[in-house]
């Protein structure tokens, strides 16, 4: 029974040391250089010739982001200018009068 319980203990003794001595540290990866990632949104697109007027084809394309943080749009007018002969006619035809 003695001898018994011995050569258990020392089994487990040699599992024991076995575990540790088999856990090495993992290997690392190599460092690799990071490729700049891309930054890609969705842009909804309409080809310039569409087989019917009635539904537009929608193309949905991945774009690349621009670097520039805001995009600057040009100035819109709210309000288009009429030409002078224009707003004549409109005034005699509806008889309102517009600003001149």
């Amino acid at each position: 029974m003695m001898q018994a319980r011995e050569l258990t203990e020392q089994k487990n003794e040699q599992r024991k040391t076995q575990k540790f001595t088999s856990r090495i540290r993992p290997l690392l990866k190599p460092q690799v250089k990071e490729e700049d990632k891309k930054e890609l949104e969705k842009v909804t697109a309409y080809p310039i010739i569409q087989p019917s007027k009635e539904k537009l084809i929608e193309v949905t394309i991945l774009m690349e982001k621009s670097k520039v943080d805001k995009v600057q749009k040009p100035c819109q007018r709210e309000l288009l200018s009429m030409p002078p002969f224009l707003k004549s006619q409109l005034a005699r035809k509806k008889k309102l009068k517009l600003f001149p």
